[in-house]
Parts: C-alpha cells; structure tokens; sequence
C-alpha cells in the first residue's frame, strides 16, 4: 500500500503529541544531555536516514516509513528503556486500527517496531525491512553529529573546566568507541558507516596533530 503525505503527515502530528504530551527521557545515557536533543527530533532524522536507505535497498518502503514514525513513541511512557518497543507497537498498533488500515499491513508494521531493539540479532536473523529500520536508527548521532555533540558538551562545562584537551579525552571516551564497531547490517547502512568512521578517524587524527597529543 502507498500511504500519501496526508496521511503520514497525521501519523507525525499524532506522535509529536504524545511525546510533547509526556516527560520523554533524554538520549545519551551517561553523556550530556541537550534540550534540543528530544525523541521527536531524532525520529525525523531516523526518517530521513531510511529514505536515503530505501533508495538502494528492495524493503517495504511503506512499512518501513510508517514504522520509523511511530518506532520510539513508547519512550513517553513509564518504565521505556527496555519496554520502549513494545510501548511504541502498541501506539502503533492503536493508531492503525483506528484509521482502518489493513490488518496485515498493521500486524507488519507493529511487528518491525516491537523487535527494532533485537540488536544483537545477525542480519540472517532478520527481515530487510528490519535491517533498514535498524540501521537508519544506528546512523543518527553519530559521525559528525557524535562530535559536535562532544564538542558542545565540553563547552556546556563551566568555564575553569573547558580546554582543547578536555574536548579532545571527551571525544575520546564517547565518539571514538561509538564508532569502534559496525552496527549496519545493509549494504548501503556499510557505505555510509564507513563514510562516517572515516570523517571521525580524519577529524581525530587531525586534532591530535594540533594538539601534539603523543609528541
């Protein structure tokens, strides 16, 4: 089925109101959290990543789509960091039956939003519509974003605290490891990874050039 931008654009203001509506915890775990940093903005990110994926990749194009929106909705509710999923297939779930989608297309949907956290799950293990929902979630916040993040959290610091080499361990501790293993599992998630790692590992070793770290 082809959902039209009407209907899509009803799905966003219906999960942007129920994470505006509730207290949605912050990204990050240990690392600084910004109040520009919300699950509404990143699940639009997330949305634009699987549109670059499903250029390339034969997914259910639709499925994925409509997944993605509703993908971290759950996150709103009590108890999200290891229900979120299932939180967020059920506001799906109820969303869908309520607008007479097709069964099968709901169950589907659901079914990629209730299991996107089976990250530790081979790519053999899974279907492409969940291999591309995965990845578009794996690539936000990270590459050049994961940086100025860092880079904005060290200057969030009071001022006493801040320093070039300050910045430089932060990056250390948070984008570096990030990016010390590949989490794509398409073809085309691969090229943008690797086109990501090699932005962080130049910007690195750039800066620790001007720093003299190692001389």
């Amino acid at each position: 089925m082809a959902l039209s931008e009407a209907e899509m654009a009803r799905m966003w203001e219906h999960v942007r109101r129920i994470l505006e509506g509730h207290k949605a915890i912050p990204l990050g775990g240990n690392r600084v959290d910004f109040a520009f940093r919300d699950r509404y903005a990143h699940t639009q990110r997330v949305f634009h990543w699987a549109q670059r994926l499903l250029r390339e990749e034969k997914a259910d194009g639709e499925a994925v789509r409509c997944a993605v929106i509703f993908h971290d909705a759950g996150y709103a509710f009590p108890d999200p960091v290891n229900t979120h999923p299932i939180h967020s297939a059920r506001i799906c779930r109820a969303y869908l039956d309520a607008a007479g989608f097709d069964p099968v297309f709901t169950a589907k949907v659901c079914f990629l939003i209730a299991r996107h956290s089976d990250k530790k799950l081979p790519p053999n293990a899974l279907t492409l519509d969940q291999q591309v929902l995965m990845d578009a979630d794996a690539l936000d916040e990270t590459g050049a974003l994961s940086i100025l993040w860092d880079c904005m959290a060290e200057g969030a610091r009071p001022r006493e605290a801040q320093s070039f080499e300050a910045t430089w361990r932060h990056l250390q501790k948070y984008t570096l490891p990030l990016h010390s293993q590949n989490p794509m599992r398409t073809r085309s998630g691969q090229r943008f990874w690797q086109e990501k790692n090699a932005l962080v590992a130049g910007f690195m070793a750039s800066l620790q050039r001007d720093l003299f770290e190692g001389e």
